[in-house]
């Protein structure tokens, strides 16, 4: 366990409520497809999360569907304790996780390194307030420790359709929030600053930092 993580556990377990894996994922995507199901017109698209087959020889990462009635099962078998899950936050029309299949987004999520006792400390102070003021940031809905940093994630009251305009707005979006939310020697101890892509995916809560042997686990610090 990193000095980061023992910090930013302790401070944030003292304030805000755990959020369970299978749980997170249930609110995160609310209206995945049932197994079995099929629509044709792609009104139903799913959350797709890549996991580490344990059981075969050479580790591959091997992708899947999120469906809403077989999830629990799902998350026990393929996500919990696993070394290497992701997921981004967006629904897919098909079962490649690629841009161009991405066809609703439920969360704006943000990667964080390098964030000890100190920076989540001077991110809490950027919270909330006017949001006119220089590097003044949302309060997130949920943060998620990473391994030596922090998952943050805006989930929508509504999904967003991805038409192609909204691709360009949101990707300019994030690039926005990611220069508020990163700070060399305030908010981050990382000097360079790491713009991702809107389909950019994240290990998953539940699942295990193999690089430091670290849970990620979720806090709910505020509302959609």
């Amino acid at each position: 366990m990193t000095e980061n993580y023992r910090g930013c556990y302790e401070y944030l377990s003292a304030q805000y409520p755990e959020v369970g894996g299978y749980e997170f994922y249930k609110e995160l995507f609310p209206d995945n497809e049932n197994s079995g199901e099929r629509h044709t017109d792609f009104s139903h698209p799913n959350a797709v999360y890549l996991y580490r087959d344990e059981q075969s020889e050479d580790k591959k990462l091997r992708r899947r569907k999120m469906y809403n009635d077989t999830w629990e099962q799902d998350y026990m078998e393929f996500v919990e304790g696993n070394s290497l899950t992701l997921c981004s936050g967006l629904a897919y029309r098909r079962k490649e996780n690629r841009l161009e299949n991405a066809q609703r987004m439920y969360a704006l999520i943000f990667d964080l390194d390098g964030v000890g006792l100190a920076e989540l400390r001077n991110l809490f102070l950027r919270f909330g307030g006017d949001p006119e003021r220089v590097r003044r940031l949302p309060m997130p809905t949920f943060l998620v420790l990473s391994g030596t940093g922090l998952h943050i994630y805006y989930v929508f009251q509504q999904p967003i359709d991805l038409y192609p305009n909204i691709k360009i707005q949101l990707k300019s979006l994030k690039y926005d929030l990611t220069f508020r939310i990163w700070e060399y020697g305030s908010t981050s101890q990382v000097k360079a600053i790491q713009y991702q892509s809107i389909n950019q995916s994240f290990r998953m809560v539940g699942s295990i930092n193999d690089k430091h042997g670290t849970e990620l686990v979720a806090f709910r610090t505020g509302e959609r």
